[in-house]
C-alpha cells in the first residue's frame, strides 16, 4: 500500500476529521501533522506523514479551483464540491484538467449572435 494511504487505512474515524481539519490550515507543518498523531498514539513515520500531508493538500487544491470556477452559484459550487469528494488521484486531476480547458474555450469563443 502506498505511504499515503496508509493513514487513512489505519486513522481511527474519530481522529480522522479532526486531523483533516488540521492540515487544512496552511501554518500546519509536517512535523506539527507527525506530533498530532504522535499525541493520539499513532505511531506513523515523519515521511508517511509528509507524503500524506502533500496528498492532502493536493487535493484541497484541486477542489478549490474547481469551485472557485462556478463564480457566485452557489448550487455549480455546491454540486462541484459533492463530485469531488467522490473522485481522488488522477480522476479528480483530469476532472480538473477539463474544466480549465473548457474554461479557456468558453474565453476564447466568440460572442453568440443570438439574444
Amino acid at each position: 500500500m502506498p505511504r499515503k494511504f496508509t493513514i487513512y487505512a489505519t486513522i481511527k474515524d474519530k481522529d480522522l476529521r479532526p486531523f483533516h481539519e488540521l492540515l487544512s490550515r496552511r501554518d500546519v507543518s509536517v512535523d506539527a501533522a507527525h506530533a498530532w498523531l504522535r499525541r493520539k498514539g499513532y505511531r506513523f513515520s515523519r515521511s508517511t506523514v509528509g507524503h500524506y500531508v502533500r496528498f492532502r493538500r493536493d487535493i484541497a487544491s484541486r477542489e478549490m479551483r474547481l469551485t472557485v470556477g462556478c463564480g457566485s452559484d452557489s448550487h455549480t459550487r455546491r454540486r462541484i464540491t459533492e463530485l469531488c469528494r467522490c473522485l481522488a488521484g488522477r480522476e479528480l486531476t483530469a476532472v480538473v484538467a477539463l474544466a480549465e480547458l473548457f474554461t479557456r474555450l468558453g474565453a476564447s469563443a466568440p460572442a453568440s449572435a443570438e439574444p
